[in-house]
């Protein structure tokens, strides 16, 4: 690397101009939300930031000294693309953390208790708790006067027979507002903020909760809050912007420019050997998680397919293939654990085939091969998923097996032959991938898409697998599934509910009265259809939900959606965005409406369940009682959602590829990213519900290819024209 060049050597300004705005930007955004809304305010308030900026920049040094460094070494084109796309990285960060703002606005709040009561009323108590940015604002930080009861996490004036009182000064950030528990012998209050005042009866006979908005956002169950900024945030959040994207580019130059091991670790084995070999660690957790959970974990939608499969008697509400999967197990071995077996071990099989692959094309160590292979069974989430019975299992090992057969062909010559078997395993990997799941079939014709242009000489037998496959589809779709008289349900209502309930939440009906009176027929109580953004659970399991005659006008619900999506587009823009918060954000709002439904497990009162059904369902078998509970718990404790979470994972795998073509100097290995990106892609299209499973296969990928893709070895070419597998 070449660090006498700018100057770095000679002319050491770069570097320490770099690191000055570095270390302001940390200042400033440390400082202006340590300090509050009010600290720019103060005419002091440069003094702590220069005082701040100069500690910060000797930390900083360094670090802008290898940043230009390898900088240095790259040509002013590629050097403009990675300062563009640091800061590209930096915003989209900004939003998926997402990283709250830095308190804008100073509010002076107060709350006293009034002489006097309802008629009604039986006492003149008062409950309340401020809430600043979600978060109740403690006790002690409000100025009371009179008496006042701890009552977590309520405050409680229950007998004011004194001047009553309490208040607080302070900033937020997105939004403050005041909670009053409402019931019989409930009084009054009068709460002045900011210039304004409002008298409050607090007496509800029947009891209840009102909520005051003091400022900033209005706190909703129903739609995603991203808060609007002012100038002094939009300043923060550019210093955030760009020490982010500094970070990002700086761990990126480092892995793309880090020597390789000095010697080089290779394998002489044959590659479907060395498949199986790193299969075994995901096969083994797997086993054991089967042992801890037996016989296997079911949801309500594994027990449906269960009886199902027992019956004979299928619906589309779920795939007939796996259905069928079931049969056939059930037909060797009675029990949901044969199931769960056939799953693990093609789950595990394909994990090991894509293990075995990356580390072939990126020239990685095996000792790091082995790594992602353990990284696989350490991650709770797969072993545990591998065994619960979910059709998004088989279909993630598709998804995996086909990213596998894709990256596998990378290291060939472009002239290679694809064999008869390897045609067949394809057809049939892209059949199950498009029987399993809705997203299946664009997963499965980009695939065949990549291998068209990859395999040049192996073109018939591409369009001849993805003939065949079409052909499996067809078959299963009408013959098998008459022969086996399937009830047709159609399903898509469920989606269209969904966006339409999304409209009616903000008061936009179709301009037919036809059309009205059609919506109002379907659910005739709740106006919005209980619209949550997040998941479509509350519209179409709702009692007041008509999903019959949702059905039956399945065609004129999709007529009214494309109606409503042309008049308001802005409305469908807000429920996507909402609607597939699983799939972009990293981290959520205390106060937003999504959520994350992660394993199958549950725990009412305070005991694991895995498995709760009907009389003559599987029951609940472990092998190891206090071992299933404790493994249980230690899943189902809030923070794992930081774990589960699998935007973070997309965001991992584009960034490894990055570094892998950095290193390898082939822009191929780019081609590893199209299948996860096609299946999540397509998912947040046609996204219902926040729940992890629906994104097994982008786990799984990235888990596998990430140590790989950052250890790729330099100057190999691998890619190009050495011969793979």
């Amino acid at each position: 690397m070449n660090t006498t060049s700018w100057g770095l050597r000679s002319k050491p300004w770069p570097v320490a101009t770099l690191a000055g705005l570095l270390a302001v930007c940390s200042a400033f955004s440390i400082l202006s939300r340590v300090s509050g809304a009010e600290f720019l305010d103060a005419p002091h308030s440069l003094v702590p930031v220069v005082f701040c900026a100069t500690a910060l920049w000797f930390i900083m040094l360094p670090l802008s000294r290898r940043l230009l460094g390898w900088a240095c070494a790259l040509s002013t084109r590629i050097r403009v693309i990675a300062i563009a796309c640091a800061l590209v990285t930096g915003t989209i960060l900004l939003f998926a953390l997402p990283i709250s703002p830095a308190p804008n606005s100073v509010a002076n709040v107060s709350v006293s208790v009034l002489d006097g009561k309802s008629e009604s009323s039986q006492g003149r108590e008062v409950w309340l708790r401020l809430e600043r940015d979600g978060k109740d604002v403690p006790f002690s930080d409000l100025r009371q006067s009179g008496k006042w009861v701890d009552k977590a996490p309520f405050l409680v004036a229950v007998d004011p027979s004194v001047p009553t009182s309490i208040a607080w000064r302070g900033s937020y950030a997105d939004s403050l507002r005041l909670i009053f528990v409402s019931h019989a012998w409930s009084g009054r209050a009068r709460v002045t903020w900011n210039g304004m005042q409002r008298n409050l009866d607090l007496y509800r006979p029947e009891g209840g909760s009102l909520t005051l908005d003091l400022g900033g956002l209005e706190v909703t169950q129903s739609r995603l809050s991203i808060p609007d900024r002012s100038s002094r945030q939009w300043a923060t959040a550019i210093a955030d912007i760009i020490l982010m994207g500094a970070l990002g580019l700086w761990l990126f130059g480092w892995l793309a420019a880090r020597p390789d091991p000095s010697t080089e670790v290779a394998t002489s084995d044959p590659a479907w050997r060395e498949a199986l070999l790193y299969s075994l660690p995901l096969f083994g957790s797997g086993v054991a998680c089967l042992i801890i959970f037996y016989p296997g974990m079911m949801t309500s939608d594994s027990l449906d397919q269960w009886r199902q499969s027992g019956s004979l008697s299928f619906n589309d509400a779920h795939p007939l293939l796996y259905g069928l999967m079931m049969v056939a197990a059930r037909w060797l071995w009675d029990s949901p654990a044969a199931v769960a077996t056939v799953q693990l071990v093609l789950l595990s099989t394909s994990s090991g085939w894509l293990v075995a692959s990356v580390r072939r094309a990126t020239g990685a160590p095996t000792l790091l091969a082995w790594f992602s292979a353990c990284l696989l069974a350490v991650f709770p989430l797969l072993p545990m998923t591998a065994v619960t019975l979910w059709k998004d299992v088989p279909y993630s090992a598709a998804v995996i097996a086909l990213t596998a057969f894709v990256v596998a062909r990378l290291p060939r010559r472009a002239t290679d032959e694809m064999s008869v078997g390897a045609a067949i395993a394809l057809a049939l990997l892209m059949f199950c991938a498009m029987a399993l799941r809705h997203n299946g079939p664009p997963v499965a014709f980009a695939a065949a898409l990549v291998l068209f242009f990859i395999a040049r000489r192996a073109r018939l037998r591409v369009a001849l697998a993805v003939m065949a496959a079409i052909m499996m589809m067809v078959l299963l779709k009408g013959p098998i599934s008459d022969a086996v008289g399937i009830e047709r349900k159609p399903v898509s209502y469920v989606l269209y509910s969904h966006h339409i309930a999304a409209h009616l939440a903000t008061k936009h009906l179709p301009s037919s009265a036809a059309d009205q009176a059609l919506l109002r027929e379907i659910n005739a109580t709740d106006a919005d259809w209980a619209y949550n953004c997040a998941t479509v659970n509350p519209t179409v399991f709702n009692p007041h939900f008509d999903a019959r005659l949702a059905m039956a006008h399945n065609s004129d619900l999709l007529r009214i959606l494309l109606e409503l999506a042309r008049n308001r587009p802005d409305i469908e823009f807000q429920h996507g965005m909402c609607s597939s918060g699983l799939i972009w954000r990293i981290k959520d709002y205390d106060h937003d409406p999504l959520y994350l439904s992660s394993v199958g497990l549950w725990a009412p009162h305070g005991k694991v369940n895995w498995i709760s059904g009907e009389r003559g369902d599987p029951v609940q078998d472990s092998m190891s009682p206090a071992l299933a509970e404790f493994v249980g718990k230690l899943a189902l404790l809030p923070g794992m959602e930081a774990v589960f979470r699998p935007a973070i994972y997309m965001y991992m795998l584009i960034f490894a590829c990055g570094v892998a073509f950095a290193r390898l100097s082939d822009r191929r290995i780019w081609l590893l990213l199209v299948l996860p990106a096609v299946h999540t892609a397509f998912l947040a299209i046609s996204i219902v519900a926040q729940d992890a499973r629906y994104q097994l296969p982008l786990y799984g990928i990235t888990l596998i290819a990430v140590p790989l893709l950052v250890a790729a070895r330099r100057g190999q070419r691998q890619l190009s024209g050495q011969a793979g597998s």
